[in-house]
């Protein structure tokens, strides 16, 4: 079994690899008409998924525990939902069933040998390293031409989607180097979405190293002290190199970061308001048995036009309302209840996961607001890998305390 999980683990950092790979060079590549990238980026997620069917296969069990339950209980239903537009069922299947495998996938895996936990976060940070690297390639190729703003990068959120991972790393240092990165990385996005949870995790972080952390490194020897000290020192310092870089990019760019939040009444969220009222509207005027099993997956952006153009909810809350049904929806308001569980437990453990779970359940708080995140599992797939990693480390963490008892 050692050597299975090795094999399919070692296939599956291959595959995901080329997955985010090919993610960011969409429509980029054309060779006789065939978007090639577009292609392997398909093929690579199929093969994913085989991956991940295949190994929960040959376990036949996963633990059983009620986030467990949900996540089954959503693969069932997205059942009739993909069924509802029969000649996409096979793409939309792929599509709506990605996220639940890749998380009983890292569940199972992690639960064969916890140990394995140490290796998937050593991956997901140098994926984060090569996505930050493709990222500013498309900062770059985007923002060509363009004087006195920036373009908006969607793709950003390829980055803060990783961020449970890194910030579950033990050396403080590496912590404080990611979360500068992602800071940067979100204010040269200009996507306001990704600037609000990328300051609400950095304020959560500060009070993490102040009051959590801090309490569990501090002792009365002077060498604690010290390191704490350094510690300090260097968390300043990279503040402080965030702060001279929001500067100086505002400076260059006629603060056009600030003048976009100012903005916001002016032009409705980038038109999101008039995109809820639409979304609200075509749900009231549908029928019960669309209110109970949805429209069927990406129904927003095929049945709704705002502006002459399709757009998805920019929702969560109501794309899966109108997409999935309000059973999906209930399901997705449990998942909140339970991460808030979760939560808990580790703070009261004293986990050194608590840090990266926190990240993870203020992006599921916050982000569901303002952008999409179930609906493109592209990026999903990190933050639910995370979340079923630590699903086993949580059931081993109790298994260790009832033995202990």
């Amino acid at each position: 079994m050692k050597l299975l999980n090795k094999t399919i683990f070692t296939a599956f950092i291959f595959l995901l690899t080329i997955f985010t790979y090919s993610i960011f060079f969409y429509n980029m590549i054309e060779i006789k008409g065939v978007e090639i990238e577009k292609l392997i980026s398909h093929i690579s997620r199929i093969l994913l998924e085989l991956l991940c069917l295949f190994y929960l296969l040959s376990k036949r069990k996963v633990i059983n525990t009620h986030f467990v339950k949900l996540v089954c209980v959503w693969i069932l239903l997205m059942i009739p939902v993909c069924l509802i537009d029969y000649e996409r069922a096979f793409v939309n299947a792929t599509s709506v069933l990605f996220w639940p495998l890749i998380f009983l996938f890292f569940c199972s895996l992690i639960d064969s040998d916890p140990n394995h936990i140490k290796k998937a976060t050593t991956f997901f940070c140098c994926l984060f390293f090569l996505v930050v690297i493709l990222y500013i390639g498309n900062v770059m190729d985007r923002n060509q031409g363009i004087e006195n703003k920036l373009a908006s990068i969607n793709r950003v959120y390829y980055l803060l989607l990783l961020a449970p991972w890194l910030l579950s790393v033990n050396n403080r240092t590496q912590r404080h180097i990611f979360l500068l990165i992602l800071v940067m990385c979100a204010f040269i996005s200009a996507k306001r979405g990704a600037i609000v949870i990328t300051l609400f995790i950095t304020l959560f972080y500060i009070g993490y190293l102040f009051f959590i952390e801090s309490k569990k490194v501090l002792s009365k020897n002077n060498r604690s002290r010290k390191n704490r000290f350094w510690q300090l020192t260097i968390f300043l310092c990279l503040l402080s190199a965030g702060y001279i870089f929001f500067s100086k990019l505002e400076a260059r760019n006629d603060n056009y970061l600030l003048s976009r939040f100012e903005s916001i009444e002016e032009d409705q969220g980038s038109g999101r308001f008039v995109i809820f009222k639409t979304v609200i509207e075509a749900q009231m005027n549908s029928s019960w048995e669309y209110w109970l099993i949805g429209h069927g997956n990406w129904a927003v952006k095929q049945d709704i036009t705002v502006f002459n153009k399709s757009f998805s909810a920019h929702n969560d809350y109501l794309e899966i309302l109108y997409d999935y049904g309000i059973i999906c929806l209930i399901l997705y308001f449990y998942i909140f209840i339970i991460l808030f569980k979760r939560l808990k437990f580790l703070y009261k453990v004293r986990s050194d996961y608590f840090m990266g779970y926190s990240v993870g359940f203020i992006i599921f708080t916050i982000m569901p607001f303002l952008s999409p995140l179930v609906l493109y599992p592209t990026y999903f797939i990190y933050l639910t890998a995370y979340w079923g990693a630590m699903e086993a480390i949580i059931v081993d963490i109790e298994k260790k305390k009832s033995r202990m008892i």
